[in-house]
């Protein structure tokens, strides 16, 4: 309630009370409504429509209108709408408005400005840009290719001392783009009796040793190193912390 109550009249929320509405602090808002099921009907919706509004047809989100598109916020702005994608809001005039359509626009603005020769992001300034940028892709599973070459990028300036840039955030910014899980089969057992040249069920039990959650997988079986072609797939909405 406290924070509903610092609700401005166009949807969006300001740093504190009485500032104006940012783009910023009204998805950390909406996030946590989501994450609450608090005024879901309500102050979630305009919430959302407060942002789906300051996303320009082009994708190019900017601080100010004199400023240079920004990357951080293009990319903060995309992986906070995920959750909501799937969702069409009322707009002005009751004009409904997919979240999906906004967040493409988002996505096809950094797809345009990857520099297919030096593999690397127009205009970018630091580590955050790219590693925000490769993420972003990841969640989207769009353009990994990309986002692979951005990571490879981000790695070659990592320090000696294991940071990136010199920097906490941007370090922390890296690391979240770097992560990659690492599934292990640590044990397989019968389920019921062995009988030859009959049919045999087996519990799996997989463990993820890396540090990024795995929802899709294929797992091939082999048979004293040979190929059984015989292979299965983590069931969909399975998801390997």
């Amino acid at each position: 309630d406290e924070i509903i109550a610092q609700k401005n009249k166009d949807g969006g929320y300001g740093l504190q009370s009485r500032y104006a509405s940012d783009v910023e602090t009204t998805a950390q808002v909406a996030w946590a409504l989501w994450a609450g099921n608090y005024s879901i009907a309500d102050a979630l919706p305009k919430a959302l429509l407060f942002i789906t509004n300051s996303i320009p047809a082009d994708g190019a989100m900017r601080y100010t209108a004199n400023s240079n598109p920004s990357y951080y916020l293009i990319n903060f702005t995309a992986q906070y709408l995920y959750p909501f994608k799937t969702l069409t809001i009322a707009g002005d005039g009751g004009v409904q408005v997919s979240i999906q359509s906004k967040i493409n626009s988002l996505l096809s603005y950094l797809n345009s400005q990857y520099d297919t020769v030096g593999e690397r992001l127009l205009g970018s300034e630091n580590v955050i840009d790219e590693s925000l940028t490769a993420s972003t892709w990841k969640i989207y599973q769009v353009n990994l290719d990309k986002a692979a070459s951005l990571n490879k990028n981000i790695l070659s300036t990592q320090a000696a001392d294991g940071s990136f840039d010199q920097a906490v955030k941007s370090t922390l910014s890296a690391v979240r783009a770097l992560a990659q899980g690492d599934l292990v089969l640590t044990d397989l057992a019968s389920v019921g009796s062995l009988v030859n040249r009959s049919q045999a069920n087996f519990s799996v039990t997989i463990k993820n040793r890396g540090y990024e959650p795995v929802a899709t997988s294929t797992f091939y079986i082999f048979a004293d190193n040979y190929n059984t072609s015989l292979m299965f797939k983590l069931p969909v909405g399975t998801v390997i912390q």
